[in-house]
């Protein structure tokens, strides 16, 4: 029993860093997709697909990272 009040006394903290894990993902994919906007702007027509590849790529790992953590 004495364990069972231990535990239970730290589980919210495990609900929060799912919640910010979740929000730090999103924030990662948001900072990825204006990257890429960003750079389709204003690259040259060569290394646009370069650019833009890379910064979507940015931004599905941060959002895979964040979901992963988060379960």
């Amino acid at each position: 029993m004495e364990y069972m009040l231990r535990l239970e006394k730290r589980t919210p903290f495990v609900a929060t860093l799912a919640n910010i894990a979740t929000l730090l993902g999103l924030l990662g994919t948001i900072m990825g997709l204006i990257a890429a906007f960003s750079a389709v702007a204003s690259a040259d027509p060569a290394e646009k697909a370069n650019l833009l590849s890379s910064s979507i790529s940015i931004a599905m790992n941060t959002t895979a990272f964040g979901l992963i953590i988060s379960f």
